[in-house]
């Protein structure tokens, strides 16, 4: 699921889904820029699968991407209606394909990604901490993964966590 009718009041990034695929990313940001000025805008491609392609917005503040999805949501654009919800955080995270990546598993489901990121911080740089959760629930699965920038890191990690 790429939106989410959840957030807290530090969310700045808005999902827009059932997208033309005439749509452009230059076209999205062009429209919700006359809301306010746009972060950063994303879109994705859809069509090599057979959906539709949808966009990701982020705003400098929460009250702008909230007044964007009432202004926006169920609007014409193009040839479609489209969808505006709160973005949930796959969004708009950074790219971290060269990163280190680390399984952590058999996690305590109570465990967010803020704890994990405290626990992991010790060994060096962390890039990102992903909780995995159930998209219904919403609770933790009880496993996630943690991205190290440098390997050197990530070989720390996994020695210490190999033998405490």
């Amino acid at each position: 699921m790429a939106y989410d009718t959840r957030h807290d009041e530090l969310s700045t990034s808005i999902y827009i889904g059932n997208l033309d695929p005439s749509a452009t990313e230059d076209y999205i940001k062009m429209i919700f820029s006359k809301i306010a000025p746009v972060k950063r805008c994303k879109l994705i491609q859809g069509q090599e699968h057979g959906i539709d392609p949808y966009c990701f917005v982020e705003f400098h503040d929460h009250a702008t991407a909230e007044h964007a999805i009432a202004t926006m949501n169920g609007r014409q654009l193009l040839d479609k209606r489209i969808r505006v919800n709160w973005a949930t955080n796959a969004g708009m995270k950074k790219d971290t394909s060269n990163d280190y990546h680390i399984f952590v598993g058999d996690l305590s489901y109570e465990i967010d990604a803020n704890t994990l990121q405290k626990e992991f911080d010790k060994f060096g740089e962390v890039t990102d901490v992903r909780v995995v959760r159930d998209p219904v629930s919403g609770k933790s699965k009880g496993f996630g993964f943690i991205s190290f920038k440098e390997e050197t890191v990530s070989m720390r990690v996994l020695s210490n966590l190999d033998h405490p």
